[in-house]
């Protein structure tokens, strides 16, 4: 997983394709929402080792509501063609745009 704490980044050690933590005692759930541009969808998935999955079966099965199938194939579609990297260069984007409004914030620090 990626974090960013005030411009201070951490990367979680054990990863797998898409920056999903792969660890026997990590269960992940990640949205699509920001990273992917996908907020209006309201789809993510959850990534956990495959010996929880009947546990995970039966939380999901007492779930009443499911992301619509449209949802679910915009967000296999994001995952598949566009992946890590291009999550990599929203993510400097948005960096760069923080990094501005910072710089036309900073004259007003004392203001308040």
């Amino acid at each position: 997983e990626h974090f960013t704490f005030d411009s201070s980044s951490m990367l979680a050690s054990t990863t797998s394709p898409h920056g999903v933590v792969a660890a026997d005692n990590v269960v992940a759930l990640r949205t699509m929402s920001k990273s992917y541009g996908l907020a209006a969808w309201r789809v993510g998935y959850a990534s956990y080792p495959s010996r929880l999955h009947e546990y995970m079966l039966k939380v999901q099965d007492t779930m009443p509501t499911h992301a619509a199938r449209p949802s679910q194939q915009v967000a296999l579609a994001a995952l598949r063609e566009l992946g890590t990297p291009w999550v990599r260069e929203q993510v400097l984007s948005l960096e760069a745009a923080r990094s501005s409004l910072w710089s036309a914030l900073a004259p007003l620090r004392h203001a308040c």
